[in-house]
């Protein structure tokens, strides 16, 4: 089985001892060289980044245009390498360093001191606003909570077993 990693993908699964072989994709992040076309997986390592996907307003259209192509296959589905728990608690164990929250004056204020605080600081959104949104990418795709970066690799790579046959 040949793996085909997009090769925008910063930190890849290595799907050892399998061959994989990084190439720009037109969407998704993996798929195989059968499944081309017809099955993609798109890959999130944390809620942090799901965040960023989601609840920032410049990134919100680029990644509707990739779930409308991943829609487009026979099937495709959106790997989480976090727990659906880290999706209610966030912005906990999101990976976005403690010290960019805001503060209950500065969500208020939208500033800090005076001075616009950065966009990680401007977190607008709780987990259950992240939840919902998160649900309206299931209705596109399928969503998988994976709980670790290890179990999303194995889930994947199961997937790619089954589908290949």
């Amino acid at each position: 089985m040949e793996i085909l990693v997009d090769s925008r993908e910063k930190n890849p699964w290595s799907f050892f001892p399998e061959t994989v072989t990084k190439k720009k994709l037109d969407c998704g992040d993996y798929t195989t060289s059968s499944l081309l076309g017809r099955y993609a997986v798109e890959r999130k390592a944390s809620s942090g980044e799901i965040y960023m996907n989601l609840g920032r307003t410049k990134n919100l259209e680029r990644f509707h245009r990739e779930l409308d192509k991943l829609a487009l296959l026979e099937s495709a589905e959106c790997v989480m390498e976090f727990s659906e728990a880290d999706i209610h608690s966030f912005p906990e164990n999101s990976g976005i360093p403690r010290f960019r929250w805001p503060s209950k004056y500065e969500v208020a204020a939208g500033k800090q001191g005076g001075v616009r605080i950065d966009a990680w600081a401007e977190l607008r959104i709780n987990g259950r606003h992240l939840t919902t949104l998160i649900s309206k990418v299931n209705k596109i795709i399928p969503v998988v909570f994976c709980g670790n970066r290890r179990s999303a690799e194995n889930y994947v790579f199961d997937k790619f077993t089954l589908l290949e046959g």
